[in-house]
């Protein structure tokens, strides 16, 4: 009889033993069995919707360095007021980081650290798993941010427009048959090579700034972008383990509120773009014409923003038309103050991305548009109402 037969045959048993006195703490059979160490192993699903603080990633070697952090806690034994130091039988994980190598979907804690699973006459000690992306400068959590409940665990940052934050709960593995197997994750469940997955879920609203010339007859001038910001409420409180997996995720808690600046993909500042306001005829839509050229320069800038959900935003942006420039007095323009609001009404939802599309025919002239987009499409891209997909291959515009 092989190893993982008795733990299939002990596991019914091991647990009525232990929900007696719901700790599993009393559970003493067979506990020779279950001797040696069993690591704590983690891993990342669904990476088309892991993201980087300045942008999306759509690919798995885009992870390499990136980090999660995890959490984990006792399901039998609740008290996520206590932390690792005090009782790693009730808090396995306290915030643990774990990188990711953009090989594979496997963490690797940083530092080279091991976490075990109890094992003994704690084998059946069941944890649940949490994990949340931050992209916190520097790459470790404040514990001055930290707030512990009895039933949860939550941090505090301010948010800058750069990051992408997301949470999780790893599900349970299911049975043959159907069923969740409920003495995961544990010693046990880990013998038989269950282990978390984390599926990361947005927990901010990612909007995308695109831009193309207008059509003007008689017009034929050039528009420089030299800087844009978007305004949002920056104070965010993460709830990044709970008892009830629905209250997962960001909120903001106070009214304070900032001009996050646009970056660039790497988060260096916003590169000025320049366009060329189109002389034609806007209703011009043959091969080659006005329409076509519109399309052809229409371009993303920026990496974008992660924002805090709203109604409606303010976009400032501050355009400068080099062929006017005379004495220098049109680079010093003041930013253009856009609000950004959904047609239909509503607010924008956390876990959704947005394009806005500015349609631009002067330094003070702009039309705005918003589309609703999946989020794991990213970079540079043209949008053509006439295609079958709304997001086409990326054509190089004017620098």
């Amino acid at each position: 009889m092989t190893g993982k037969t008795i733990i299939r045959l002990l596991v019914g048993a091991a647990l009525a033993c232990a929900c007696q006195d719901n700790s599993y703490r009393g559970y003493e059979f067979s506990a020779e069995l279950f001797n040696h160490s069993e690591p704590v192993s983690v891993a990342v699903g669904s990476p088309r919707n892991m993201s980087k603080g300045t942008g999306p990633v759509d690919e798995l070697e885009d992870f390499a360095g990136k980090e999660v952090h995890v959490w984990a806690f006792n399901r039998d034994t609740v008290n996520y007021l206590v932390d690792r130091q005090t009782d790693s039988l009730v808090c396995l994980l306290d915030g643990a980081p774990a990188y990711l190598t953009g090989v594979s979907s496997y963490a690797r804690w940083r530092g080279g650290r091991k976490y075990y699973y109890p094992n003994r006459e704690n084998t059946t000690a069941r944890f649940d798993f949490f994990a949340a992306f931050l992209d916190l400068e520097g790459g470790d959590i404040d514990p001055a941010n930290v707030e512990r409940y009895p039933d949860s665990v939550r941090v505090r940052m301010k948010i800058d427009g750069s990051q992408d934050i997301m949470v999780s709960k790893a599900g349970l593995p299911i049975e043959i048959g159907g069923d969740y197997k409920d003495y995961a994750f544990s010693y046990l469940s880990a013998e038989e090579g269950d282990f978390p997955i984390f599926t990361m879920n947005h927990t901010l609203v990612k909007v995308d700034l695109v831009v193309r010339p207008g059509i003007t007859p008689g017009k034929h001038s050039r528009v420089r972008v030299m800087s844009a910001s978007l305004e949002s409420l920056t104070d965010a409180t993460i709830t990044v383990a709970s008892t009830d997996s629905s209250k997962l995720g960001t909120r903001f808690l106070n009214s304070n509120r900032g001009d996050l600046l646009l970056t660039e993909e790497g988060g260096e500042p916003l590169v000025p773009y320049t366009m060329t306001i189109i002389d034609g005829d806007p209703d011009d839509d043959e091969p080659g014409g006005a329409q076509y050229q519109q399309t052809a320069a229409t371009h993303k800038i920026g990496a974008g923003f992660f924002v805090a959900p709203d109604t409606e935003y303010i976009l400032r942006i501050t355009l400068f038309e080099p062929d006017h420039d005379g004495d220098g007095g049109y680079e010093q323009r003041e930013p253009v103050d856009n609000k950004i609001a959904l047609a239909r009404g509503g607010g924008f939802l956390p876990g959704h991305r947005y394009v806005v599309t500015m349609t631009i025919y002067g330094d003070r002239d702009v039309y705005t548009k918003i589309t609703l987009v999946p989020w794991d499409a990213s970079g540079s891209f043209i949008l053509d109402p006439d295609a079958a997909s709304e997001l086409e291959e990326p054509n190089p515009g004017q620098q």
